[in-house]
């Protein structure tokens, strides 16, 4: 390496040196700008008249050189090393002057790549500000810099293959840098010539990887916060696990900063992020056990990771969003056709529709197959007051099915936990003439689930020798019925339709080949509706004993 490499490394090394410090002191940041003022007037007086330009000569005569103002004594500091150094006064409002940002786009000469990527944004980021932090515009400003991130490494290699700045490049430049403009404190570093040097593409892209997540991770949290503040969801949103992802978002950007020579805080987004999480843990009682201390970063490697993990959350709250939807919509549908049943048993004109039997039951059915529990309580508060007026001849889903079982259940508990027992009641005039036929025989009940209570109140009433109950599962197959029924002491088998699948129909044809009572039971298990059916459709069967 010869002297003018080694001078130029040197040059090189002090200019970011004194960029980074520009950044923190503002003292150092106005004796730069004061410097360089001092510069450009130095030497523009060396320029002698007759090596201006032909326009310049047509405008006229050089405006008389302003009277020079004595110097002053500014103490320069640069790593551990200071100076004094007398320079002229700032003139009033110049840029570099007490009270403004940094030096303003500054004549530089060729490449262009210079005086293309010099964002005048950053003359107003000050990395020591602290406004209110705005989740959607940290969203806007990460994702324009992870765009300028991947325009950073195409940039280079288009300047590399010798493509045509002003057509292949300096567009693209003039657009992010626009964009930036539109924005409050958006530093495009990536672009800026006085800032830390571009990486090499692998770590570029790490960058570009690290912006995004943390634009992806604070959409997903403001998401998060509206679904809650508009009720459009419930306590089951994972707002806490957005938050830790945003929290190792921010983590991982910052080690990636300070990883490429930028300072602390000295990224607008970043640092704002920070700021949120503090306030809103703080507020909202969250504990974040990860990298919101610096003793514990985030690995910036793991970027891709990240992006995997964040997708994944926001796929999942997605999912989740749609399924409630849909349920407020089968609950809606269920609530407003079980209500016109009811209006219509009390005016007495007839009765409910079959219709609106149809489509309450299809949407309770809907509800459990969307994963609901069969014993939701809404559920149940929804059938509790019908269940016993459901229609025969009514088709019954697998799912409703589960849910009616569930309301029967609760129903046997609510009864079991009074604490007077019900009276006891006369039997009906069809429950005697039943268990005249039925005295001492035997029964098999198909379909839902036992009822040990009602097994028993059945058992008892209608005086049989046995109850034999069988559970029905859906899509189960005929042929484990068959043995139950195929038994000497089964007299009479009952088909719960009400639950069962439309295959358990051959039933019927297999009670016929072993000669048994067949009856099916489209209502509850209440001891006098089971007589009735039994007295309308298998008297003509039943021998008494």
């Amino acid at each position: 390496m010869g002297v003018e490499d080694d001078v130029r490394c040197v040059i090189g090394a002090i200019g970011k040196g004194l960029a980074q410090r520009c950044r923190e002191d503002d003292q150092v940041r106005e004796a730069v700008g004061r410097l360089a003022r001092w510069l450009l007037e130095a030497a523009a007086e060396a320029i002698a008249p007759a090596e201006r330009t032909g326009d310049e000569k047509a405008a006229g005569p050089a405006a008389p050189a302003r009277p020079a103002a004595p110097l002053e004594p500014v103490t320069l500091s640069v790593g551990d090393s200071s100076a004094v150094v007398r320079v002229a006064p700032a003139p009033p409002g110049a840029p570099g002057s007490p009270g403004q940002g940094a030096v303003e786009e500054r004549p530089v000469a060729r490449p262009p790549t210079a005086s293309a990527a010099r964002p005048s944004e950053s003359e107003t980021f000050s990395p020591y500000s602290r406004p209110a932090p705005d989740l959607p515009l940290i969203v806007r400003r990460a994702r324009l810099k992870e765009q300028a991130a991947r325009w950073a490494g195409e940039r280079r290699r288009r300047i590399g293959a010798g493509l045509d700045f002003d057509t292949d490049v300096a567009p693209t430049d003039r657009e992010l840098i626009s964009a930036a403009k539109a924005l409050p404190n958006c530093y495009l570093w990536m672009l800026d010539p006085y800032g830390p040097g571009v990486p090499d593409d692998d770590l570029l892209e790490q960058v570009g990887g690290c912006h995004l997540n943390l634009a992806e991770a604070v959409q997903l949290v403001d998401d998060l916060r509206r679904y809650i503040a508009e009720d459009e969801g419930d306590a089951s949103i994972p707002l806490e696990d957005a938050v830790r992802l945003l929290a190792e978002a921010q983590s991982a950007l910052r080690v990636m900063l300070e990883e490429i020579g930028m300072t602390r805080r000295a990224d607008q987004d970043q640092f704002e992020a920070f700021l949120w999480l503090k306030e809103f843990t703080s507020a909202e009682g969250v504990y974040v056990d990860r990298h919101m201390r610096l003793a514990d970063p985030a690995d910036p490697t793991q970027w891709r990771d990240l992006a995997r993990r964040i997708d994944a959350l926001r796929r999942e709250v997605g999912e989740r969003r749609t399924s409630e939807r849909h349920r407020r919509a089968l609950f809606n549908k269920a609530r407003y056709h079980f209500g016109r049943i009811s209006t219509a048993a009390a005016s007495g004109n007839g009765g409910p529709d079959p219709d609106d039997w149809v489509k309450a039951l299809a949407a309770v059915d809907g509800l459990v197959r969307s994963g609901l529990p069969p014993s939701a309580v809404e559920l149940r508060e929804a059938l509790l007051p019908h269940i016993d007026a459901i229609p025969e001849g009514v088709e019954v889903g697998d799912g409703a099915g589960l849910a009616i079982d569930e309301v029967e259940r609760y129903r046997e508990w609510r009864d079991a936990e009074r604490r007077e027992a019900p009276a006891p009641r006369e039997p009906s005039a069809d429950v005697r003439r039943a268990a005249e036929l039925l005295r001492g025989q035997g029964m098999v009940i198909i379909g839902g689930l036992e009822r040990p209570q009602a097994r028993a109140a059945i058992e008892r009433g209608l005086e049989l020798a046995s109850v034999r109950w069988i559970s029905s599962r859906p899509h189960q197959t005929v042929s484990s019925f068959e043995p139950d029924i195929a038994r000497a002491d089964t007299h009479i088998v009952v088909l719960a339709i009400r639950w069962s699948s439309h295959s358990f129909e051959s039933v019927k044809s297999m009670c016929e080949r072993y000669g048994k009572a067949f009856v099916r039971l489209p209502g509850g298990y209440n001891v006098n509706q089971l007589a009735r059916h039994i007295l309308l459709q298998a008297s003509g069967q039943l021998v008494r004993p």
